[in-house]
């Protein structure tokens, strides 16, 4: 389990645990030199006064609505910044530092523990001791979090990490319908989780679940009835499809994927991939996807390292993880004319 641990508009909480007289009411901070507005109290947001305002042109409204103003004290930010860490490692080892008001907790081999009255522990001690407000979310939380605040269309296909941890019981398909439904519901905008199109541009990008490694006849069904409307389509799937020459990473309809192929299943505590290999429908779902003279390509990840590969003149374009850093910004240009008239 992982948790984020965020405090409140930090900035304007440091400078309130000195100045309580300013609790309930609306504060901003300026950058260095006072150029702009660097933080706000949720007073201050609510009074529309927006990030990175330039100091000089709202400085007649902040003085109207009685907004506070504070000259950035990064001296005092960093103190209070490492006040709150070390109560934070005192839960557990693991803490990554993701910022100065952020860390990553992540919980693992405490089976035993009530997680959430660990957190509520954790959120009332950071108060009592340094006074400042936090919040703790969980992943997908933050992942929400996020995706609104930069305001873009996403598309969430599940990776078999997302929903399988060491030592978790159950198959791969329950324990992949028992966390979709418990915690990753919300990231699929009301869509099927295991399948689902998204018409943006003029390309119709198809989310498509194989984090079980496997394809279900639904969603082969699904796939075919895409294919034959015309419509430019991107596959999106976590297992990279079989490409001939790579390893067995590359699992979706691999013929060498089984049992025999697994190495890592005792590792990771999980049931053994089957002994017989894939399904069919799996391998037909393969021959549907490349055989498809609307398929511009699959983008896949799992592997955790950028790879492109050709496979029968389609790309099929593999993104390193992204909690290491990794992503790919891909451009889709329109052919001009010319090269129409050659396809």
């Amino acid at each position: 389990m992982f948790v984020l641990v965020d405090c409140n508009n930090f900035y304007a909480s440091c400078e309130r645990v000195f100045q309580p007289q300013w609790e309930g009411k609306p504060v901003v901070i300026l950058s260095n030199n006072d150029g702009c507005v660097i933080a706000r109290s949720n007073e201050a947001k609510a009074l529309n006064i927006p990030m990175g305002a330039p100091a000089f042109k709202y400085k007649k409204q902040l003085k109207q609505q009685g907004v506070k103003i504070f000259s950035s004290n990064y001296p005092l930010y960093g103190d209070m910044s490492n006040r709150v860490m070390k109560i934070l490692e005192k839960y557990t080892p693991n803490l990554e530092i993701y910022s100065i008001d952020e860390a990553f907790l992540q919980f693992k081999g405490f089976d035993l523990f009530n997680l959430e009255e660990e957190g509520q522990r954790m959120r009332k001690q950071v108060r009592q001791w340094t006074r400042l407000e936090k919040e703790l979310e969980l992943a997908i939380e933050w992942v929400l979090h996020k995706l609104d605040a930069i305001n873009i269309p996403y598309i969430f296909v599940a990776g078999n990490h997302d929903w399988h941890y060491e030592g978790m019981k159950g198959t791969m398909e329950s324990l992949r319908s028992k966390w979709i439904k418990n915690r990753l519901l919300p990231l699929y905008q009301g869509n099927n989780p295991l399948m689902a199109k998204y018409d943006i541009k003029g390309i119709r990008f198809l989310a498509i679940d194989n984090s079980t490694y496997q394809i279900n006849d639904e969603q082969l069904v699904f796939f075919n009835e895409q294919i034959v409307t015309g419509i430019p389509i991107v596959l999106l799937v976590h297992i990279p499809m079989y490409a001939p020459g790579k390893n067995i990473s590359y699992g979706c309809a691999n013929p060498n994927w089984g049992g025999a192929s697994d190495r890592n299943y005792k590792i990771e505590r999980r049931p053994k991939w089957p002994e017989n290999g894939h399904s069919q429908t799996t391998f037909n779902f393969y021959q549907s996807i490349f055989n498809a003279p609307n398929l511009l390509g699959v983008f896949a990840g799992h592997i955790h390292q950028n790879s492109i590969e050709i496979i029968k003149g389609k790309p099929q374009i593999v993104s390193d993880d992204n909690a290491s850093g990794g992503y790919l910004d891909i451009d889709f240009l329109k052919l001009k004319e010319k090269h129409l008239n050659k396809i």
